[in-house]
């Protein structure tokens, strides 16, 4: 039986959260921070190593590495999804420190418990 586009474009875009999720919970459960957060970019600290998702030409992509000064090294880049739309990273914040972060990848949203990390 052959999947249809759409439901095709939805298993995408879930595999896509559950990444998101599962690096998020990395973030969660070590002691790291994050070092940049917008709508469409999120990085962070995790386990000696720096985590990145963007929405860049209409892909989804993931990098790891050290990012320093804005700047990445030592980095792999890899393409999690094509044809998104939309990527957004909404926080919940107390004082200065984030207690949620939400993802919204195309028409598709999930919270996430962060426990309070700092931002850097």
């Amino acid at each position: 039986m052959q999947l249809s586009r759409r439901s095709s474009d939805n298993i995408s875009i879930h595999i896509g959260l559950d990444l998101i999720t599962r690096d998020l919970y990395k973030l969660s459960s070590v002691t790291g921070a994050i070092k940049k957060i917008s709508a469409y970019n999120l990085i962070f600290s995790s386990d000696n190593t720096d985590i990145g998702w963007e929405l860049k030409n209409s892909k989804l992509l993931r990098t790891e590495g050290k990012y320093i000064n804005n700047i990445w090294h030592n980095k792999t880049e890899s393409t999690v999804m094509d044809n998104v739309k939309t990527l957004q990273f909404d926080i919940k914040q107390i004082a200065n420190q984030i207690s949620s972060i939400s993802v919204t990848l195309n028409s598709f949203k999930k919270t996430i418990a962060v426990r309070n990390k700092e931002i850097l």
